[in-house]
C-alpha cells in the first residue's frame, strides 16, 4: 500500500487546489481498485504506473498553463511507456528484441506460496513385494487379471523330496497356478500346463525332460511358460498342453516303444527317407501298456497330455504298432478289442492336431512262425500286427506291414533275442523301412 500511497502523491503537486476536491472521489475510488487488483488479482506492481497516468488525466481539465499541460503530456506519455513494459515483463510476455530467457528473469512472482492452488495428493507408489508370497500374488495379478489372481488354495511345497525342486512353491488361483523357485523367482502357468508338468515328473523316463520353470509371456491371450528344456502351453483347442518347438515338412513326430529309438531300424529308417525324427518312446509299453513310474503308455501320453506334443504339422507321424498290447488280456479278443479302442482314439487326436501331416502306422516286426524259435512269441506278434491293420482301415491312415520281416531281412544270429535285433543289424532293416515309407507317402 505504501507503493501506492507514493504514486498517488507523486501525481498531486501538478493539481490545483481545486483540481484536488473535484479530482478526490476519483482518485480514492482508483486508489481502491488499485490496492485490490495488487493483492487479490495479482496485478505486478509495475502496473501502478497506468493508475498513475489515469489520476493525472483526472487533473488536465483544471490545468491552465500551456507549459505544465505540456509537462504533464509527456508525463504521461512516460507513464504509459513504463506501463506497457511493466505489463510485458509481468504477464510473461517476451517484449521485442528480448530473449524468452531475459523475460523469465524479469518476471515478478505472480502468487505466493500461500496462495498456491490445493493438489491432489499423489498415490502412495506400490511397493515392491519382499517376501516369496508377495511376488507370488503379484505375478498372480499381472498374470491372471484381478479376478484370476483369487486364490483357490494356500501356498505349498509339493516337492520336498525332489532333488531339483525341492525348494519350489506352488499356489493355486482361479485363473491358474504361480510356480516360485529361488533360482527363477515366481512364474505363471496355465493349470493344465502345471498338470501335465507335475504327472510327467512321475515317470522316471520323462522327469527331466522340461525342467524347472523360468519366466512366462502372455501373447493373443495364450500364456506361455519358459522352462529350462521346452516352452509349454495350453492348447484350448484340444484341451491338451503343447510345446512351442515347431515340427515342419521335413520332421517326423514318432511314438513308440522298444522298436523306436534314434539309432534303431525305425530312427535310421526315417532319416535315410530324409526327416528328422522327433521321438516320445519307451520300451515296454504300447496304446494300452503302460509301466508305472517309468513311462506312461501311448494313450497316457497322447489323450492324457502326458507328453506335451510339438506345434506344427510334421511330414510324417509315424505311430508304431507294439506287440507289449497283446498280452494285457489272456483272452486275445478282449485283448484286440481294448487295443483297437485305444489306438482309434489315439489316431483321431493325432489328426486332429496335426490335420496336414500324413499318419503311418507301423506294424509290429515279426519272424515267421515256421522259422521262429519261440512260435508262440511269434504268433502274439502276428496278431498285433493284424490289429494294427485293423485300426489303419478303420481310421483311413497308411499301413506298413512289417510282419516277418525279422525272417526276410536277417541273418541267423542278428537277432539279441525273439523280438529285439542287434545294435550291428538294425542297418539290414533301416534301408527296406525308408523305401517302403517312401512308396507309402508317394515321394518314392
Amino acid at each position: 500500500m505504501g507503493v501506492y500511497a507514493g504514486s498517488i502523491l507523486s501525481c498531486a503537486p501538478s493539481c490545483t487546489p481545486v483540481c484536488i476536491q473535484v479530482c478526490a472521489p476519483s482518485l480514492i475510488l482508483v486508489t481502491a481498485v488499485h490496492i485490490f487488483c495488487y493483492f487479490h488479482l495479482n496485478i505486478p506492481q509495475k502496473l501502478s504506473t497506468w493508475g498513475c497516468a489515469y489520476r493525472i488525466l483526472l487533473c488536465m481539465p483544471s490545468i491552465k498553463s500551456p507549459i505544465a499541460k505540456v509537462s504533464l503530456t509527456g508525463t504521461i506519455l512516460a507513464v504509459v511507456a513504463a506501463g506497457s513494459f511493466g505489463m510485458y515483463s509481468a504477464g510473461g510476455f517476451t517484449a521485442p528484441g528480448s530473449t524468452a530467457a531475459t523475460a523469465a528473469a524479469g518476471a515478478e512472482p505472480t502468487q505466493s506460496a500461500q496462495e498456491s492452488p490445493s493438489e491432489s495428493p499423489s498415490p502412495e507408489p506400490t511397493p515392491e513385494p519382499t517376501t516369496p508370497a508377495q511376488k507370488m500374488e503379484r505375478t498372480a495379478q499381472n498374470a491372471f487379471g484381478k479376478e484370476g489372481a483369487q486364490a483357490t488354495g494356500e501356498i505349498q511345497a509339493p516337492f520336498s523330496t525332489s532333488a531339483d525342486a525341492a525348494d519350489m512353491l506352488v499356489q493355486q488361483f482361479k485363473g491358474g497356478v504361480v510356480m516360485y523357485t529361488p533360482k527363477y523367482g515366481p512364474v505363471a502357468v496355465e493349470s493344465g500346463v502345471y498338470e501335465h508338468w507335475w504327472k510327467q515328473r512321475g515317470y522316471s523316463d520323462f522327469a527331466g525332460w522340461e525342467g524347472l520353470p523360468v519366466s512366462w509371456r502372455s501373447e493373443n491371450g495364450v500364456l506361455y511358460t519358459k522352462f529350462e528344456k521346452a516352452e509349454l502351453y495350453w492348447d484350448k483347442a484340444n484341451g491338451l498342453p503343447r510345446n512351442t518347438n515347431v515340427l515342419g515338412a521335413k520332421d517326423a513326430l514318432v511314438i513308440g516303444d522298444s522298436q523306436v529309438t534314434a539309432t534303431s531300424w525305425v530312427g535310421l529308417g526315417l532319416k535315410q527317407a530324409g526327416f528328422v525324427p522327433y521321438l516320445f518312446r519307451c520300451g515296454g509299453i504300447g496304446f494300452v501298456t503302460a509301466r508305472e513310474g517309468v513311462c506312461p503308455s501311448y494313450y497316457q501320453g497322447v489323450m492324457g497330455g502326458r507328453w506335451a506334443l510339438p506345434s506344427g504339422n510334421p511330414g510324417v507321424i509315424y505311430l508304431d504298432a507294439s506287440g507289449n498290447d497283446i498280452y494285457i488280456h489272456e483272452d486275445e479278443t478282449k485283448a484286440r478289442e481294448h487295443v483297437n479302442a485305444h489306438q482309434t482314439q489315439v489316431i483321431e487326436q493325432l489328426r486332429r492336431m496335426y490335420p496336414s501331416s500324413k499318419i503311418v502306422f507301423g506294424g509290429v516286426v515279426s519272424m515267421d512262425e515256421a522259422s521262429a524259435p519261440d512260435k508262440q512269441v511269434a504268433h502274439k506278434r502276428h496278431v498285433a500286427n493284424e490289429v494294427a491293420r485293423q485300426g489303419a482301415r478303420e481310421t483311413g491312415v497308411l499301413f506298413m506291414d512289417t510282419s516277418g520281416w525279422q525272417s526276410l531281412y536277417l541273418a541267423e544270429g542278428d537277432m539279441a533275442d525273439g523280438v529285439h535285433l542287434k545294435e550291428k543289424a538294425h542297418h539290414k532293416l533301416a534301408g527296406p523301412f525308408a523305401t517302403r515309407l517312401r512308396e507309402l507317402l508317394g515321394t518314392a
